[in-house]
């Protein structure tokens, strides 16, 4: 229904939660989607699936771990003989998997520090992207906005559907907000629109959102939905915001 949404400016004073942007770590969710080889391989060990298991929980406190920490505490505790024993000829992929996650890591903060466009299409009509993004929309390129950010609504287009919905970069966010975003991102898509959903830097709300509409919409789980984001664009989740992948 073309024209049905409008601008919403809804005013909520931000909350501690929403400053966890500034300094953030990478979600669980985010940790685990770096290696989905051993999260989907039930042949593993229980020793195994303890390794990763704190390999993922340093990556959630740390952000980022050098290759050669897997040969220290609190591995070494878990087995004497290191990944080169535990996992034998899966150690290739173990590392690999890691250098990934701190290149994918590196990447996402140097983005953040950008100030120019770069948003990303996940498929031919959901794009997410940044503030900059949404300033310099244009009809050519979208049909419509979604803005989660806490400061919203910074946009002026008379020419774009937008639709704003303040989000905290965490947990805490009301059911009939995100009710109304995923409603709004499928009204849009149903009528073979384009839409931009974008928060502050692009990396965790508006991933989160996305994800969330594929799952209710698609059919994805979880995983599913970030590895389909995250094929396209950086992602760091903030703690708390997966609370937006349990429906």
């Amino acid at each position: 229904m073309p024209g049905a949404w409008m601008i919403r400016r809804w005013k909520r004073k931000p909350t501690a939660t929403s400053l966890v942007g500034r300094c953030r770590q990478p979600s669980s969710v985010a940790a685990q989607a770096a290696f989905p080889e051993f999260l989907s391989d039930r042949s593993l060990t229980s020793s195994e699936v303890r390794f990763i298991e704190t390999i993922i929980d340093q990556l959630t406190s740390g952000g980022v771990m050098d290759a050669r920490a897997l040969y220290g505490p609190p591995f070494s505790h878990l087995h004497a003989g290191g990944p080169d024993a535990l996992f034998a000829g899966k150690k290739t992929s173990l590392i690999g998997s890691l250098g990934r996650w701190r290149q994918s890591s590196l990447r996402s903060k140097k983005q953040d520090n950008k100030s120019t466009t770069d948003m990303d299409w996940i498929n031919p009509n959901i794009a997410v992207g940044n503030f900059h993004d949404a300033r310099n929309a244009t009809k050519e390129e979208l049909d419509a906005v979604l803005c989660l950010a806490t400061d919203c609504c910074s946009e002026d287009n008379d020419e774009l559907n937008i639709l704003c919905v303040p989000l905290v970069d965490g947990a805490g966010n009301e059911q009939r907000f995100i009710e109304d975003a995923i409603d709004f991102i499928h009204d849009i898509v149903s009528n073979g629109e384009r839409i931009l959903v974008h928060c502050h830097a692009g990396r965790s709300r508006s991933v989160c959102m996305v994800a969330r509409y594929f799952m209710i919409k698609q059919g994805n789980t979880s995983h599913q939905a970030l590895a389909r984001i995250s094929a396209k664009r950086n992602i760091f989740l903030s703690p708390g915001i997966e609370e937006l992948l349990k429906i």
